[in-house]
């Protein structure tokens, strides 16, 4: 299949065109000034979320390769729909971008690219150290240099829930983050940091377990011990504002022995046990 390609503002000869085979060595002679950067998304509907994503990365580099997620399930719009709509977001700006759609090589998909220096994700993007540490050492195998990461903050909406695609398909979100009619907002319990950790669960699609859940509060609140973050758990639990889903035994070569136990977190009904 070939590869959508779309320019903005520049000359025509700005990017090459890439199709099956071809190098797609973008050309642009500010490079040296402007880092080309990476970026990876489903843009479903470009919402708020991705749009303000997409302008925090602009400050950052004036030279975009943009890809577009084609996996199963992960929008609803048709692949046309999302690229004109990021065409029109760019329409106007001084960015020099390229479009391409992915389905689940991400390698192979920017090989063609020799001259990407960044690659940007959002903040707590399932897309992770790991994975670009797969691309980095594919690349460094192939002579080329390390992508960088950069982190991008999220936008959050009402509830302090995080405005990503998978919310708004949920229906807790609008597209510009506000909590639609007739879905309740999160019921306050007057304890900041179990509020804070009820708001972390609400936004999660299946559950998660204590470790992940300490992370993604110290990402959005500010520093909260490991510890103390058990100790809220199990109040909620008492309390009824969490419900424990899951325990499961991990083998492993952790610090404490060779075993852990993951205890699985989601919402509860607010009844105490």
């Amino acid at each position: 299949m070939e590869n959508y390609i779309y320019n903005a503002n520049l000359p025509e000869k700005t990017f090459s065109q890439r199709k099956q085979g071809g190098s797609g060595k973008i050309e642009n002679p500010e490079e040296k000034k402007n880092p080309t950067t990476v970026c990876f998304g489903t843009f479903d509907f470009l919402h708020k979320g991705q749009r303000d994503f997409l302008d925090k990365l602009t400050l950052l580099s004036k030279n975009l390769l943009v890809c577009i997620d084609l996996a199963e399930g992960t929008a609803t719009q048709t692949l046309e729909a999302r690229v004109r709509q990021l065409e029109n977001y760019f329409s106007g700006k001084n960015i020099a971008f390229q479009i391409i759609p992915i389905k689940d090589n991400y390698y192979k998909t920017i090989e063609p690219y020799p001259s990407l220096q960044l690659i940007a994700t959002g903040e707590g993007d399932s897309f992770g150290k790991e994975q670009i540490g797969e691309l980095n050492s594919l690349r460094q195998e192939a002579g080329l240099t390390p992508l960088m990461r950069i982190e991008i903050p999220l936008t959050y909406g009402e509830n302090k829930l995080p405005l990503t695609s998978s919310n708004i398909r949920q229906g807790l979100l609008d597209q510009e983050g506000k909590v639609p009619k007739g879905m309740k907002k999160l019921v306050k319990t007057g304890h900041k940091i179990r509020d804070n950790i009820a708001e972390i669960l609400l936004g999660e699609e299946i559950p998660i377990y204590g470790y992940e859940i300490n992370k993604k509060y110290n990402r959005r609140y500010g520093k909260l011990s490991l510890r103390l973050t058990y100790y809220h758990l199990g109040k909620g639990v008492a309390e009824g504002i969490f419900k424990i889903i899951e325990k499961k035994k991990i083998e492993g070569g952790f610090s404490w022995g060779g075993l852990s136990e993951r205890i699985y977190y989601v919402l509860g009904d607010g009844k105490p046990v």
